[in-house]
């Protein structure tokens, strides 16, 4: 780090690069948490209580279930992620 604040601060990696200033987050609306919860039901995602519960008890893995999983056809529609 070299320079004075509140403007002149330059912050450098450990090989001695210049780390760009990052931008500003998004403006949040009004209410977010209904935004997402409305963002949520349009795309048909349920989260409850129940979501992060574990699903695996420690039984073998099915070889044969995992790579059909890994080698299905990508879901690819707007706003959707393409790991899903």
């Amino acid at each position: 780090m070299a320079g004075t604040a509140p403007d002149g601060l330059v912050f450098r990696d450990p090989q001695g690069r210049e780390i760009n200033a990052c931008h500003l987050p998004p403006a949040l609306p009004a209410e977010p948490v209904a935004a997402l919860q409305a963002a949520h039901d349009v795309s048909g995602l349920a989260i409850d209580a129940w979501t992060s519960a574990i699903r695996w008890w420690g039984e073998p893995l099915d070889l044969d279930w995992a790579v059909h999983g890994l080698m299905r056809p990508r879901r690819q529609s707007l706003g959707s992620s393409p790991y899903v």
